[in-house]
């Protein structure tokens, strides 16, 4: 879903271009703050609340007691809460399985008929919900930039950290953009969240390309760039966005930091203009 942007902040200073940066055979990007911008969506669980309750109703026998809109609304804000407080303290591993999650989400005081048609439609209404708790606004430069890998050769992949793959896929469909990517990776199907490097790992696979020929961009140092360090990625690449926290001292750092999805463009564009040669499977600057 598509929102309009909120005022940029002050640009922060890029990272030059090292002297023989490598070219990527496979760029993988994280999907919120570096695809697209996530926004907050004020009114969400009341929205959510609302639909959850009107589909139930369609789908319950006439007389189905169920919870009010205010009731549910209050007890998903507080159980996004508590997820994305899991998240916080969560450093990779295993993601949350959709039951996991709704187990999390609702209360037993919403009564069995309910709970069970959320059961039954549990795979939908994550998706939906998905969509719905938070706002996203695909960044400027993305497009561009996905065409100048078009037109290199190089493969795009999506790594993400996510309740629904589904919903994401749905993001870059309605953006036009699902045909530039080669790999999908998201927690929820992979069940394997980031840092964890499996994640990344997984997209590099399926894009069959070797690790140290991969550039990574994520917008977190904790999650992102822990990752890629993990995975072994080639070049690991920062993207500040609205969420991107402080570094922290004495963890890892980006081979790179770029501002938005232009500066990684010209990043890239400086890779690819360099002299290189083929050496084995992957490619290489000449010194």
């Amino acid at each position: 879903m598509s929102v309009s942007p909120e005022p940029r902040p002050r640009p922060r200073p890029q990272t030059q271009p090292r002297p023989g940066l490598p070219q990527p055979r496979l760029l993988a990007l994280d999907m919120g703050g570096v695809i697209v911008e996530t926004l907050p969506a004020p009114g969400w669980a009341a929205r959510f609340a609302t639909r959850l309750l009107g589909h139930a109703r369609h789908s319950l026998p006439p007389g189905t007691a169920l919870p009010t809109v205010e009731q549910v609304a209050t007890d998903l804000a507080e159980g996004r809460a508590r997820h994305d407080s899991w998240k916080d303290s969560t450093l990779g591993g295993a993601e949350l399985s959709q039951s996991e999650l709704w187990a999390e989400l609702s209360r037993p005081t919403w009564g069995r008929p309910l709970l069970d048609h959320i059961t039954r439609n549990r795979a939908d209404l994550t998706a939906e919900l998905c969509l719905v708790w938070e706002e996203r606004a695909v960044r400027d430069g993305i497009r561009e930039l996905l065409v100048e890998c078009t037109r290199a050769g190089i493969a795009v992949g999506v790594v993400s950290n996510t309740i629904s793959g589904p919903a994401y896929r749905s993001v870059l469909d309605r953006a036009g953009l699902t045909g530039y990517f080669r790999a999908l990776s998201f927690s929820d199907e992979v069940g394997i969240r980031k840092p964890d490097p499996r994640l990344l790992l997984d997209a590099i696979g399926v894009a069959g390309v070797p690790p140290g020929a991969t550039w990574y961009v994520g917008d977190t140092y904790r999650r992102d760039v822990v990752c890629g360090r993990r995975a072994g990625a080639g070049t690991t690449i920062l993207m500040r966005s609205r969420r991107t926290e402080p570094a922290p001292g004495g963890g890892p750092e980006p081979d790179h930091t770029v501002g938005d999805p232009a500066g990684l463009h010209a990043l890239l564009c400086a890779a690819l203009h360099a002299p290189t040669t083929s050496r084995g499977g992957g490619l290489h600057t000449t010194r």
